[in-house]
């Protein structure tokens, strides 16, 4: 998590800023240089990007798994790319996709996991991670599975249902 931009053009454009006093918020700040040219070198010299890629699809397949094996595909899916996915939840059974999302989270955060439903992979995610989440997500899913068949799934919660930050107007 670090800042970084640059502003670059044309030589003949960018000489107007040998003359004129620009500045931006993190101006002369470089640790976030150095960070970058070190996340480029693992990159260059070590299978990163396919490790990534890999455990995410490990992720992403052994979650879509469990959630058939649960009677839940109606409700929870895990979609995108695997070194970037998200686990999308839907109204089911006359329950709010949210109430489901919070619930999910909610049980998972209390054994460890902290997550907002995104798996956002990078090099430091290994076999054990990785395995222990998708150990995590088959508890956390049985236990969603029979709240789900509760009369009333909404009093397990122990906090309020999260909201999505942008709503259509």
């Amino acid at each position: 998590g670090f800042p970084i931009s640059c502003v670059l053009g044309k030589a003949k454009i960018m000489q107007v800023f040998e003359e004129i006093f620009f500045s931006f918020t993190m101006g002369g700040e470089v640790a976030s240089i150095v960070a970058a040219l070190k996340v480029i070198d693992i990159l260059e010299t070590t299978n990163a990007l396919e490790s990534m890629k890999s455990h995410g699809k490990r992720l992403q397949d052994g979650l879509n798994v469990m959630v058939r094996e649960a009677g839940l595909r109606d409700c929870i899916q895990c979609v995108g790319i695997p070194s970037w996915s998200m686990i999308s939840f839907s109204d089911f059974a006359g329950c709010d996709g949210a109430l489901i999302r919070t619930l999910f989270v909610q049980e998972l955060n209390k054994r460890g996991i902290l997550s907002l439903g995104v798996h956002n992979m990078s090099a430091a995610h290994d076999h054990e991670c990785i395995e222990q989440t998708l150990q995590t997500y088959a508890t956390v899913l049985k236990t969603i599975s029979s709240w789900l068949d509760e009369p009333q799934p909404d009093s397990f919660l122990e906090g309020p249902v999260i909201q999505p930050v942008f709503q259509a107007r």
